[in-house]
């Protein structure tokens, strides 16, 4: 999955942060991340495009919202906020008895370690 912001360096006038936050759409914090100060465009001039890619998303069947936050790099001050911006819904899995906000991922297996059978 793939979330992309773009900002107007100019407008803001300071190097940005990105924050995002995900919530279950009951308003149940499941995860928040920002940017930090390891991703820069280099000057920080213009239309500026930061990416934040995620190979899964390990998370419960149900209807999840995204917010997006603008930040000044040390966090300090919000230049723009965007809460509950956008909404996708995750489809349970047949077979799948797992309960909670995270899915786990992994595989069961047993054997038997009787060594007289």
């Amino acid at each position: 999955a793939l979330i992309r912001v773009r900002y107007d360096a100019d407008r803001a006038g300071e190097p940005v942060t990105v924050a995002l936050g995900l919530y279950r759409a009951d308003g149940t914090h499941v995860s928040s991340i920002n940017s930090g100060a390891t991703t820069s465009a280099g000057n920080d001039v213009g239309v500026i495009e930061v990416d934040y890619e995620m190979s899964s998303l390990p998370v419960q069947p149900g209807t999840y919202e995204v917010s997006i936050a603008l930040h000044s790099r040390d966090m300090t001050k919000v230049f723009e906020r965007h809460t509950h911006l956008f909404r996708f819904e995750v489809d349970p899995v047949a077979g799948s008895h797992q309960t909670g906000l995270v899915a786990l991922g992994g595989n069961w297996s047993a054997k038997n370690i009787d060594k007289g059978s």
